[in-house]
């Protein structure tokens, strides 16, 4: 089974997805926890140049990036489903499209669709970005996307919404209020 939590920044992504994995890994399960971009040796280190590096990048080169990391991670998590493995992912699709917004939809889709890799079910945890950054004070928030402003957390927030409702995703997407 392959599990992912989607969100703005501060919803409680993290948060869910390793509450999951400590029930199910209680439970005798065979769980792992990944991370998108990440994981994979390749992934962290795009995950690491993206996020920490404050000089500008241009979408076509983040898309890239992006790319490259869900390349290396798609297959590590092909061989661990493969292996009866259960994946829980902490960003996924909905992502990609949320935070790429200047890249057209149909190419992330395309991309995605080359990986064959899709959850089985998604949940998209909403919250309004206000909320959001409450749970985090502003001194704690260290890269690029969590120091964004509050209007551009807004215009995520309402992508990640309309995004969840398109074919490719409406039917595995859960929306579910993450103000409790």
């Amino acid at each position: 089974m392959f599990v992912c939590f989607e969100g703005i920044d501060g919803a409680g992504k993290s948060t869910q997805a390793h509450m999951l994995y400590n029930t199910l890994t209680a439970d005798g399960r065979s769980v792992e926890l990944v991370r998108d971009p990440g994981t994979t040796r390749l992934g962290d280190a795009i995950r690491k140049l993206i996020l920490e590096c404050d000089e500008p990048i241009t979408s076509k080169a983040q898309a890239l990036l992006f790319s490259a990391a869900r390349a290396e991670l798609s297959e590590y998590i092909r061989e661990k489903l493969a292996a009866g493995v259960t994946i829980i992912c902490d960003r996924w699709l909905l992502s990609t499209l949320v935070y790429q917004l200047a890249i057209s939809p149909q190419l992330i889709l395309s991309i995605f669709d080359s990986t064959s890799i899709i959850p089985d079910i998604c949940f998209l945890l909403d919250l309004p970005p206000e909320a959001a950054d409450q749970r985090r004070p502003e001194a704690q928030r260290k890269d690029r996307y969590e120091r964004a402003s509050l209007q551009e957390k807004t215009v995520r927030r309402a992508a990640y919404l309309q995004y969840a409702k398109i074919p490719q995703c409406a039917r595995r997407v859960v929306v579910l209020d993450a103000t409790h």
